[in-house]
Formats: structure tokens, sequence, C-alpha cells
């Protein structure tokens, strides 16, 4: 195996860590390979031990260089950095009205069973006829729907969207698709969507 100690070092340097736990909650390794393409992805090369060494004193250097504006600005700033900020820091004495919803919950008479980008876009007039100033959401990432506990807060990536939000009636393809069907699926036939609809619980593998 070749030594790559040159690129762990500076993958280290750059926040990249050696081991990490995945979307099913085993620990793992970094690969050297994933190493050089998330520096990649930075803009720096680390493609062989020559480029990492080289890469790695050019970021020592650098470093080096502005630590001595970093140390003067954090003694002119040691005010902000001593808290996390707050609401009060954005808004000053002001008061404003939000929402805050779990998207999948948002269920409509014309949905599949689960609150989809369409119900969001329908809930965003509403509120502001109601002078409401912000509605937030639940993280929207792809999540495991195998496991026991499913979970908006424990994504599988933060790359892609979770696709049971899409509003597959909403697709430019999906008329055609509907006309050329030789028979409606039975899991599109008005009972089966009736009771995912009013179901207590979302049963997104059904969904």
């Amino acid at each position: 195996m070749a030594d790559r100690s040159y690129l762990r070092r500076l993958a280290e340097r750059a926040g990249i860590l050696s081991r990490f736990v995945d979307g099913t909650r085993r620990l793992r390794g970094t690969s050297d390979a994933t190493r050089v393409a998330l520096l990649a992805a930075m803009g720096v090369d680390g493609s062989t031990e020559q480029t990492a060494h080289r890469s790695l004193q050019q970021w020592t250097a650098a470093e080096a260089d502005a630590e001595p504006r970093r140390s003067r600005r954090d003694r002119s700033d040691t005010s902000r950095l001593s808290r996390c900020l707050a609401c009060s820091d954005v808004l000053g004495d002001g008061r404003v009205l939000g929402l805050w919803v779990n998207l999948y919950s948002v269920r409509t008479q014309r949905g599949w069973g689960v609150g989809e980008f369409t119900d969001l876009r329908a809930l965003m007039p509403w509120a502001a006829r109601h002078k409401v100033d912000f509605v937030g959401v639940n993280p929207l990432h792809a999540v495991d729907y195998t496991s026991n506990v499913v979970s908006p807060y424990s994504p599988l990536t933060r790359l892609f969207d979770n696709p049971v939000y899409v509003d597959v009636t909403a697709v430019p393809e999906w008329p055609a698709l509907r006309r050329s069907a030789a028979a409606t699926p039975a899991v599109l036939q008005p009972p089966e969507l009736e009771a995912r609809r009013t179901a207590g619980r979302i049963d997104y593998q059904r969904i």
C-alpha cells in the first residue's frame, strides 16, 4: 500500500474526518480516494504525495500569514464570539409571526398521504395573507425508509432531497402516463388513497 501520510495530514488540516458514522450508524474509515476527491472539491491538489506535500506546505504558510490578522480580529470582536447568535441580534426589539411546519404532516385531500412540495407552495400565500413573516420546515434530505425509526433529522445524505415530497401528479409526464396506463394501479384507487390520507400515522413505505 502506498504511503499517503502527506495526503492524510493535508486532509486532517482541511477538516476531513478520518472516520465517520454512516446513515446505517456504522463506523467507517475515510478512504484515500475520498480524501483526494474532497480536497479537489475544495480546490486543493492531493492527487499524489508530491502535490499533497506541496499543498500542505502552502496551507501551513497561509495559516501562519493569517494568524496575526486573526488574532487582532479576535481581540477586537470577543463580544460577538462569546455566545451563539440570538434572534434579537437579527430582529432587534421587533416581533415577528412565523409558522414551523413538518412538511410530511401538511396533508391535503389531493395528496397521496404525505405533505408534498405542492402543499407547501399552497401554504405560502395563505401564510402571507395572514401576515405570517416566515414559514419554517423540517430538513428535506433523503432518509432511510427501511429502518424502524424514520426521521428527517437522520438523513442518509445531504446532497439529495427526499423524493417522498415530490408531487408526482405535477410531473409533466404524469398526464400522458395516466392516459397510457391500461388500468389504475391499486395503490392509486380512491379507497387506497383515502386510507392513506386519513390514517393517523404516515405509512412511508406504502406511500
